[in-house]
């Protein structure tokens, strides 16, 4: 049976009726923000969930993402086509990026990536005149260094960079394809950037793209990597990633540990799990294996299960199929009552989780001592 976390602290963040909280992350050693439907960028203590700063009107037609860039620094990207850095000690905004083709007023970004170890921020457009592109600036001088805009045909709903392969970016999208660029593989010059050049690895997950992301095996001695489909309609799938150095083109989906469902793809996760939907599958902190994250608004729950691989023999040279592991998982009692819950973060080390869903409540969770 999964183990019961229940709500210990839960605030609005001082925020209207009605309000949805987007996405929450780290700042600092001790602080939390988050980002809500009234376009609104919040920091607050993460121990206590007292607001601290609140910084109103970040994006002209509302903020889509946040992300942490590093302990200070904190990145949004809007629906007004900016892509905005904050310095998030001051509750100032201490840098503006838009792409130079449209300065004043660019295209809504629906998705975002950040890696301060690769120097770079991406951010994916909805489709718009029949183009949804990919832009990625070079912090080091804020400026656009890639422009991809035949790698999608809709809504780029998915951007990660890989956190060990830094010059790996993966984007998905409602067209469903997931792709992976081998950014160092591209022309410096963006106006010799081509996308077949960047391009090395091409998915087709044959539905609408939700979620996407890297995963490592489970087992520390094996470096295998995946990549993880989440789609719309809740269906998951993992296939292998390609290695750039070799003429690999294998994308099949790995199969489940018992290799019963048909093509390696887990189906409806609702069925599978009896949620009502997926919010998310996260990466472990430390790289390897992920949680899968579902609920139920009216069971009121939101579960948290282990999503890993296992050695038991060797498929195409890789570790055998993934698998979700609920009996081992967390139930967060009560979720945010018939709410959906549209953001999670998790600290490993404190075992407390914390929530922001469409109550326009964030809640702190923790399970028995």
């Amino acid at each position: 049976m999964p183990q019961i976390f229940n709500p210990v602290l839960s605030n609005n963040l001082s925020t209207p009726q009605g309000t949805y909280i987007y996405e929450i992350v780290p700042q600092g050693p001790s602080n939390l923000a988050a980002i809500s439907s009234t376009d609104s960028l919040h920091i607050f203590n993460a121990s206590t969930l007292q607001l601290l700063t609140t910084i109103p009107s970040i994006h002209a037609d509302g903020a889509t993402c946040l992300k942490a860039l590093d302990t200070n620094v904190l990145v949004t990207a809007g629906r007004d086509g900016h892509v905005k850095i904050w310095d998030a000690r001051s509750g100032k905004q201490s840098g503006k990026l838009a792409f130079e083709k449209y300065p004043a007023r660019g295209k809504p970004f629906l998705s975002l990536a950040v890696s301060k170890g690769y120097n770079a921020i991406a951010a994916g457009e909805e489709l718009v005149d029949h183009l949804a592109s990919v832009i990625i600036w070079d912090l080091r001088d804020s400026a656009v260094s890639r422009h991809y805009t035949e790698s999608h045909n809709d809504d780029v709903t998915e951007l990660q960079f890989d956190t060990v392969n830094l010059s790996l970016l993966l984007s998905g999208s409602t067209d469903g394809l997931v792709n992976i660029y081998d950014l160092k593989q591209a022309k410096k010059d963006i106006r010799d950037a081509d996308d077949d050049e960047a391009l090395f690895q091409v998915i087709n997950h044959g539905s609408s793209v939700h979620r996407a992301g890297f995963l490592r095996s489970t087992a520390s001695w094996v470096e295998d990597m995946d990549i993880y489909a989440l789609s719309h309609d809740e269906i998951l799938t993992v296939y292998p990633l390609n290695d750039p150095n070799t003429v690999d083109t294998d994308t099949s989906p790995i199969l489940e540990e018992e290799e019963s469902e048909e093509k390696g793809i887990w189906g409806d996760m609702r069925q599978k799990l009896g949620c009502e939907y997926v919010m998310t599958l996260l990466s472990e902190t430390a790289g390897r294996g992920g949680t899968l994250v579902v609920g139920s608004h009216q069971q009121q729950w939101v579960d948290l299960m282990p999503f890993e691989n296992h050695w038991g023999g060797e498929t195409k040279g890789r570790m055998s199929g993934w698998r979700i592991d609920a009996e081992r998982g967390i139930r967060l009692a009560g979720g945010h009552g018939e709410e959906v819950v549209r953001c999670i973060h998790v600290i490993q080390e404190t075992r407390t989780i914390y929530t922001g869903g469409e109550d326009g409540l964030v809640k702190v969770w923790r399970g028995p001592a």
